[in-house]
């Protein structure tokens, strides 16, 4: 079997103003999107996941 291509993402960590039901609250984002995006791989794919934190709260992400 040949090898796959390694895939990279980006991800965009950002404070975001999210306003429900009248209030308005500051939320952590993924690209603009909460909650963030979907990462799809199969065993034996490379994959390289930048992670950019232009955020003011330190964060973890877990797999």
């Amino acid at each position: 079997m040949a090898p796959r291509l390694a895939t990279t993402i980006s991800l965009q960590i950002t404070e975001t103003n999210y306003t429900r039901l009248c209030h308005k609250k500051s939320i952590l984002t993924v690209n603009g999107q909460f909650p963030g995006p979907t990462i799809y791989a199969r065993k034996g794919d490379l994959v390289i996941v930048n992670v950019h934190n232009n955020g003011n709260k330190n964060i973890t992400i877990h797999w």
